[in-house]
């Protein structure tokens, strides 16, 4: 399958970057939206992978990533409702990869199975006994996103991840989102 997707530079740092992709940024910067198109083209790419779109809390999930997900693939022509399973919050595709989205506010929720790819959307919202539950279940990828609102000397993404051998930092702002408004 052949898709015609515009990405952002944001895209091509998850595309090329380690093990554990670290997207930090400002409000509207895109991260969200590049890591959702770069799971999506992982998911078309290859058969009967398992990723994982994570929040602390589901209505949050709902309003972000979620909504992001749905928008791109419709955008893209390739949702189907009958793919989507409401009641488990994920989605099949026809090659039997799975998207699933979910919330850690219960910490068994976290321990759940393997999976090969990872998306922790607002990180910082997350403790690090969250993360790390995740990221030990992650085989290829891990990437998280957040805005870097809280001290950073004291916080466990500057202190257990950013140190991390496999991570990367890659920074962004609201001027490296190619699918902003001009009027924003």
């Amino acid at each position: 399958m052949n898709l015609n997707i515009k990405t952002s530079r944001t895209f091509t740092d998850i595309y090329n970057g380690p093990k554990i992709v670290i997207l930090q940024g400002g409000t509207r910067s895109g991260k969200s939206y590049s890591a959702v198109q770069y799971l999506i083209v992982k998911a078309l790419e290859a058969a009967g992978i398992m990723v994982s779109f994570v929040r602390k809390s589901f209505p949050s999930l709902r309003i972000s990533v979620l909504r992001d997900f749905k928008h791109i693939m419709n955008e893209l022509g390739l949702w189907d409702e009958d793919r989507w399973r409401a009641s488990e919050n994920l989605y099949e595709f026809e090659n039997g990869s799975i998207i699933e989205f979910l919330s850690v506010q219960d910490s068994e929720r976290r321990k759940g199975t393997k999976r090969d790819y990872l998306f922790a959307e607002e990180a910082n919202e997350l403790d690090y006994a969250d993360w790390f539950q995740l990221f030990i279940r992650t085989s290829t990828k891990a990437i998280m996103a957040y805005n870097p609102s809280f001290p950073p000397q004291t916080h466990w993404i500057t202190q257990q991840v950013h140190t991390h051998p496999e991570a990367q930092v890659y920074k962004s702002s609201y001027l490296d989102n190619p699918f902003l408004e001009d009027s924003i």
